[in-house]
This record gives C-alpha cells, structure tokens and sequence, in this order.
C-alpha cells in the first residue's frame, strides 16, 4: 500500500489531512472542520451522505454555529 499526503487549501493556508488510507474518511470531519473554520469562519457545511452522523451535525450547528447540509445515509 502505497503511502500519500492529502491536503485541502483553503485561503491559501494549506491543511494537512492524513498521510495513509483509511477505510472512510468520516474520522477526518472533525478535523477538516475545525481547523478549515480557524481560517475562516463556516456558515453552510455540506458533504456526501457518507459522513452523515449527529456527532458531525452537532459540531457544526452547536460549535461552529453553523447550517449543515448532509444528506441521510438511509
């Protein structure tokens, strides 16, 4: 298995993600989030129905004081 680094940019600061594959990428939200919104503050979250969970609907409407728009899983 072959090792990457994946990074989002976001207002020209860069945010280093993982550097191995993982079976999902839900355990990244949380990370993602939190440090994308010390950069710029979120008012609208979205993503695929995969990360859909209450523990990622919390951290965006009750800390971030955000909207998010994740589609159910089922």
């Amino acid at each position: 298995m072959r090792n990457y680094l994946l990074e989002l940019m976001c207002y020209n600061k860069s945010i280093k993600i993982r550097r191995a594959p993982t079976k999902h990428d839900n355990i990244d939200f949380r990370p993602i989030i939190t440090r994308t919104s010390d950069i710029h503050p979120l008012s609208v979250v979205t993503a695929d129905k995969g990360y859909d969970s209450e523990e990622n609907h919390v951290l965006v409407r009750e800390l971030l004081y955000g909207f998010s728009i994740i589609p159910a899983r089922y």
